[in-house]
């Protein structure tokens, strides 16, 4: 006995059943997919839903993320599969911790690392659809996930362009195009609607 007290409770978290969504493949006609991500929600999802999963090595942790590593395994894997979902989440994490600068520096770094090299891509490859979107908003000042529309850019083949020319919270305020329910804009990237 170490003289400690002794435990008097059990908290039980996360209890429930697995969710059943379609896998990607079964909802979009047959395509493949892949996800990169150091997040494993992200990663658990990715599975569940038939997605290839690019494991990143766990040194590559905030805010040191190897941006340029998701970049090649981006454009790698984009001459394997019809889909590919980068997500690159040290935005999150300094806002979660109120970082404005390491924000910053986190967006920075994934401009010119993840953006740049999807917009290579897409200037040599016409026939494509790219998508960029936060999958959430989360303020320094409040270092929470709070609702409200995010902003995205969409371009490639069929999307007229809008008014906008920047990316921001305040922009997805007053564009016309929204989705109520954020699910549906992949009907929209991958069924090849007009936007």
């Amino acid at each position: 006995d170490l003289g400690e007290n002794p435990a008097n409770m059990i908290w039980l978290w996360g209890q429930g059943c697995m969710p059943k969504p379609p896998k990607f493949s079964d909802r979009f006609s047959g395509l493949t997919g892949a996800s990169i991500s150091t997040c494993e929600v992200v990663k658990g999802f990715s599975r569940l839903v038939g997605l290839t999963v690019v494991e990143f090595s766990s040194h590559h942790a905030y805010p040191d993320f190897d941006y340029e590593g998701e970049a090649e395994a981006m454009l790698e894997l984009i001459r394997e599969k019809d889909f590919v979902c980068v997500q690159a989440r040290a935005c999150d994490v300094a806002s979660h911790e109120g970082d404005v600068k390491q924000k910053v520096l986190s967006l920075e770094a994934i401009d010119h690392h993840l953006l740049g090299a999807a917009k290579t891509f897409y200037e040599a490859e016409k026939d494509v659809r790219v998508l960029i979107s936060p999958l959430h908003t989360t303020p320094c000042h409040l270092r929470v996930h709070v609702r409200e529309s995010v902003p995205f850019v969409f371009a490639g083949k069929n999307v007229m362009p809008d008014e906008f020319e920047r990316l921001s919270e305040a922009t997805a305020q007053l564009s016309h195009i929204r989705f109520r329910e954020g699910w549906k804009l992949m009907d929209h990237l991958i069924g090849g609607k007009d936007l």
